[in-house]
């Protein structure tokens, strides 16, 4: 049986609806939430709290996802910290930008839990072993 380990994931979604379904969910499985309404907001909270994962909407207004990952992967202030993105099945070209720009993972809404999970899973186990 796979081991199940908890993290600390930061969610940034412009969309409110948005940020609390999925924050409802990963602190159903057991993870620490913490919640940006801002690509901005979330590169605030980064430098001055540690996270397992962020966890992105890849269609950010503006083309903020893809700025919130350049910013992420250039500022040294910033701590490395793996993203997962996340938007429609209509979006995809924007989760191949994202996941081009270096986000390690996606997910397509709706969001089938156990997929969340498991994905979720996956990187936390990639980040311990790093």
């Amino acid at each position: 049986m796979a081991t199940h380990h908890t993290g600390a994931i930061l969610i940034a979604d412009d969309l409110q609806a948005n940020r609390e379904s999925l924050s409802q969910l990963l602190t159903g499985f057991g993870h620490a939430v913490t919640v940006a309404d801002s690509g901005r907001q979330a590169l605030a909270i980064l430098l001055t709290h540690k996270f397992d994962l962020v966890v992105l909407n890849a269609t950010l207004a503006n083309g903020k996802s893809l700025q919130f990952l350049q910013r992420l992967g250039e500022d040294q202030d910033l701590p490395l910290t793996p993203v997962m993105v996340f938007a429609g099945p209509e979006q995809m070209a924007a989760i191949a930008q994202c996941l081009a720009a270096g986000a390690e993972d996606h997910v397509v809404q709706p969001v089938e839990p156990p997929l969340l999970r498991s994905r979720i899973q996956a990187a936390l186990e990639r980040k311990r072993l790093r």
